[in-house]
């Protein structure tokens, strides 16, 4: 009889035990239920920061796939600034806050593994601005840059036509970044970080370009008084190329790029003595590859207008010469 009477009692233990509620890790004031991840916003005083919009996102994903609708998870917070998700995640992801009034939050690399988790506050803070300037070789548009912002929903940053890129929407935090162009360029994959209410970055990023590039910054003057051209431009890293190869036309004749350097450049000036007064010419470089192969684009071309020898028309005190004992004339002084 005592036998029957604790099996009864066991019965009965287990079954209020198996009835009881789960958790609510949302702290019951959403109506969520069963939470298996919650957490907290709150605002820069410290306070539960109301409806604001909370989105998981994981850590390694591309925004640029899945057809420009990456995998992201939402939630908005209660009275009391709590969120609550059902939904069981595993893996790293990346947590965003944002409370619609300008204020916005960011928690990297938080490991999740399927079981219910209570998730670090989230700190609301003042909006943050990257600025960057992405140099490309001159025939390529910078507006086709992919500018990608990993573990966000961010799909692309747009580039404008100076390369210049603008992001003034950002929380505080360090992000990860890939930025690519075309198969001509190497993939950069580097790290922005931002801070709140201020401007970050103001850099100068180059794509590094595969190819022979093109040579840039070339100048031409005109020597009036010796009749020579010199010519200068920016030099190009000497792990790509072995020199240059400078090109002369002529304006007035119409005629086509003459090379008129009989060994490739080294240096990064050359001087051209031949001109004809009153003609005008067009300079262009190409660099010059280490398999031998030229750039296939010309420098953006500089010119010059062979004119006469200047004549001096600069007053000069005059100078008493005791031999003559007269004043000297300007040509006597400037030799002409």
């Amino acid at each position: 009889m005592n036998y029957i009477k604790l099996i009864v009692l066991f019965v009965t233990l287990l079954f209020f035990r198996c009835s009881e509620k789960p958790t609510d890790l949302g702290g019951g004031a959403s109506g969520n239920g069963n939470a298996i991840i919650s957490g907290k916003v709150l605002k820069s005083n410290g306070t539960p920061a109301i409806n604001a919009n909370i989105l998981l996102v994981p850590v390694s994903i591309d925004p640029t796939a899945s057809n420009g609708n990456p995998t992201v998870i939402s939630a908005k917070t209660d009275g009391a600034g709590i969120y609550s998700i059902n939904t069981p995640l595993s893996g790293n992801w990346n947590a965003f806050a944002n409370d619609g009034l300008g204020n916005v939050a960011f928690n990297d690399s938080l490991a999740l593994t399927g079981d219910s988790t209570v998730l670090p506050p989230l700190l609301l803070k003042s909006k943050g601005k990257l600025q960057i300037v992405f140099k490309t070789q001159p025939q390529h548009d910078p507006r086709l840059i992919d500018v990608i912002f990993w573990g966000t929903n961010r799909v692309l940053v747009p580039v404008s036509r100076d390369g210049l890129m603008i992001v003034d929407d950002l929380a505080e935090g360090t992000y990860p970044v890939r930025i690519k162009l075309s198969t001509e360029y190497a993939v950069i994959d580097t790290h922005f970080t931002i801070r709140a209410g201020e401007t970050s970055g103001k850099d100068t990023i180059t794509l590094p370009y595969l190819s022979i590039p093109v040579v840039t910054g070339l100048k031409a003057e005109y020597d009036t008084l010796n009749g020579k051209v010199y010519i200068s431009w920016n030099g190009i890293d000497t792990t790509k190329i072995t020199g240059y190869n400078i090109y002369r036309s002529s304006v007035d004749s119409n005629s086509s790029n003459v090379l008129i350097n009989t060994v490739p450049v080294v240096k990064t000036t050359f001087v051209d003595s031949f001109s004809v007064f009153g003609s005008t010419y067009l300079y262009r470089i190409k660099a010059i590859g280490k398999n031998g192969d030229l750039c296939p684009i010309y420098s953006a071309s500089a010119s010059v207008n062979a004119v006469n020898r200047l004549m001096v028309t600069t007053v000069i005190e005059l100078r008493t010469f005791n031999t003559k004992n007269d004043t000297a004339s300007i040509n006597d002084i400037v030799g002409f």
